[in-house]
């Protein structure tokens, strides 16, 4: 009977429905349940067959969209137990996916490879490549996701896997490595994962240098972030000299924004995050830097770097356009580390600009994301907003729980948040209500360390002589002075 026929006569019986006839036929079963009793109907030797020759006939018709059908291949050739190519096509769907930053679909499809590769006994040299060439890529889109410690897990899997003159490889691991420590507050092993990363690398060898300085470039950039970090000035200061010659002749576009950052951050570190012009416009030089390098992560970070610097500046308005930005593309691209960094900021933004109802708005998304990333210096940051927002609503006695619960926490972390401020000036106003002097000048002198912002010099000669006074026992001038640094911390946006 032929095709034509036999088709009529199942979509007649109510199993099929036609779907389209343009540009070919094409028939749905009318139920799942009749889809999976047809399949279950076939002989297993006929349904690996059936599989296998529909990846032929797809790959012999669409030859140029082979791309596109990956994902379809895959599914066939593994039910047609074509292990090879059935990973081979679940590896480029998921590079497909992550190239339009389908995160976790692109995870899927990854670890269906390895899955499909990973076999009892033992596997070919090709095969190794392959698996740790799917770690690395497993473990990015970890980190990409705030898992860092499932990323650790992949990137350890991968190294296990390289073998020793891959130094270059082997250096990448471990710099990556270091920077989900990093991103974990884990100081100690991040550098010495950093460390490892350019012992691994070696000395530059005879071919492929341009690789060789790249990755080192790479290394000593990504450490600059721990060494601002953790407050560690003078190297900071000595890796950037060291980098900078290395840079002008190897150095990507990526690369030199990443260098001009460091600048930027030296800077902060130096002038107390009142940072004069001449570096904040290393922001700009760094943005165009990324953006001519393409890649929307970089791009983002950019822009969040210089939102960052004119929101530091007072420029509030310049500073939500890039923060909006930098926050637009890390939605897109599902990179929840930056989100978190770029959010509190947002978030301060809007409350210099005393804009309540936003802040609300906002403040449950940073709290969910940056509980799951484990980054307790930004879930201090919300705590912190949250006590603003109670002070606005006249809540004192939970503005002063969630300030102090923001205080201890970013005691405990071992980097210092410089931007304490948050939580201190409602502190330090909810003690002076109170009557309490005592805690009052404690959290001034708190905000007045030199690990944290230089405040305006209005706020900060207050400050200063309500510190004094008290400590000279003038406790009516001490409370005098610091009333008067609460009234301009309001209006300048702070309180």
């Amino acid at each position: 009977m032929p095709l034509l026929n036999q088709l009529n006569t199942l979509e007649t019986m109510g199993l099929i429905r036609l779907a389209t006839v343009q540009p070919e036929l094409e028939y749905l079963f009318r139920h799942a349940l009749v889809q999976d009793a047809a399949y279950a109907s076939l002989l297993k030797s006929d349904r690996k067959q059936l599989h296998l020759a529909t990846c032929q006939v797809l790959e012999k018709l669409y030859p140029e969209q082979t791309d596109d059908l990956a994902a379809t291949l895959a599914y066939h050739y593994e039910k047609a137990e074509d292990r090879e190519r059935a990973a081979h096509y679940f590896r480029r769907a998921g590079d497909l996916a992550r190239n339009r930053y389908a995160n976790v679909e692109a995870l899927a499809f990854y670890r269906a490879a390895t899955r499909l590769i990973v076999q009892p006994g033992e596997t070919s040299a090709s095969q190794r490549v392959a698996l740790a060439q799917l770690y690395e890529d497993i473990g990015d889109l970890f980190e990409i996701l705030g898992q860092h410690d499932a990323a650790k897990e992949q990137y350890a899997a991968a190294l296990g896997l390289v073998a020793s003159p891959e130094k270059i490889w082997s250096a990448r691991l471990f710099r990556k490595t270091a920077n989900a420590s990093t991103a974990q507050d884990e100081r100690g092993e991040a550098f010495q994962y950093y460390a490892e990363a350019e012992e691994v690398l070696g000395k530059a060898p005879g071919e492929n240098v341009d690789e060789w300085y790249r990755e080192w470039l790479q290394i000593q950039l990504e450490r600059n972030w721990a060494l601002y970090a953790w407050s560690k000035v003078e190297e900071l200061s000595a890796s950037i000299e060291r980098t900078r010659p290395v840079l002008e002749r190897y150095g990507s576009p990526a690369q030199r924004a990443t260098f001009f950052h460091s600048l930027v951050y030296l800077s902060q570190r130096l002038h107390r995050y009142l940072i004069p012009p001449e570096d904040t416009a290393h922001t700009e030089t760094a943005l165009v830097a990324a953006q001519q390098s393409g890649d929307l992560r970089s791009i983002a970070h950019a822009n969040w770097i210089r939102g960052v610097a004119l929101l530091l500046g007072s420029d509030l308005a310049a500073a939500e356009v890039h923060l909006q930005t930098s926050l637009r593309i890390v939605e897109q691209v599902g990179d929840l580390t930056t989100e978190i960094k770029c959010l509190t900021y947002v978030i301060v933004l809007y409350r210099r600009n005393g804009n309540v109802a936003v802040t609300r708005q906002l403040l449950p998304r940073l709290f969910q994301i940056a509980t799951e990333g484990k980054m307790d210096g930004y879930v201090a940051a919300a705590k912190a907003t949250e006590a603003w927002l109670a002070w606005r609503e006249g809540q004192i006695a939970k503005a002063m729980e969630e300030g102090r619960a923001a205080v201890d926490i970013w005691e405990r972390i071992p980097w210092v948040y410089p931007f304490r401020w948050q939580a201190l000036w409602i502190l330090i106003a909810g003690t002076l209500r109170q009557e309490q002097m005592a805690e009052a000048v404690n959290y001034a002198k708190k905000l007045m360390s030199p690990e944290q912002m230089a405040l305006p010099d209005t706020l900060d000669a207050n400050l200063e002589a309500g510190i004094r006074t008290w400590e000279a026992g003038r406790t009516a001038a001490s409370r005098q002075y610091l009333e008067a640094a609460v009234s301009d911390a309001t209006s300048q946006g702070y309180l």
